[in-house]
């Protein structure tokens, strides 16, 4: 019954994480996905209040349209929605602009839910990333 009430607790902040309308401004530095989780896995997040976290896994979305282009054969992107969680289960989401090689600003950083274990965090936060990448991907690219 529980993960009933966590599916429909996700589905209602996956609304959350639709992506609001930017205007495309000329960052060059497209990322991968990946290399996107890698960056935040790595290096953390800086909040800009003198606190900082480090995610443990992480999910990166790129957004379609304006903001990717193809580069031997794989999408690349220049923002994201990144869904991201820490040690003790606090899930957060953010969006992401890359500013450069290995740079970027955030924006709207968001706590969605707590006490997140593993396996909820692959089965139903991956479900609903996978979900906002298919809407992603069907805006084309360029």
């Amino acid at each position: 019954m529980r993960a009933v009430g966590v599916l429909v607790t996700v589905v209602s902040c996956a609304l959350a994480l639709a992506i609001p309308a930017q205007s495309a401004t000329a960052s060059r530095w497209f990322w991968s996905p990946g290399y996107c989780k890698s960056q935040l896995t790595t290096y953390g997040v800086d909040i800009g209040d003198g606190r900082s976290f480090v995610p443990t896994q992480a999910f990166c979305v790129g957004w379609g349209g304006p903001y990717c282009e193809w580069w031997k054969g794989e999408r690349q992107y220049t923002r994201f929605t990144t869904v991201m969680r820490t040690y003790d289960g606090v899930v957060r989401r953010m969006n992401l602009r890359t500013t450069g090689r290995k740079t970027w600003q955030g924006s709207d950083l968001k706590i969605v839910a707590y006490r997140v274990g593993l396996g909820e965090w692959r089965n139903v936060w991956g479900e609903v990333t996978w979900q906002i990448a298919l809407g992603e991907n069907r805006k084309g690219c360029g």
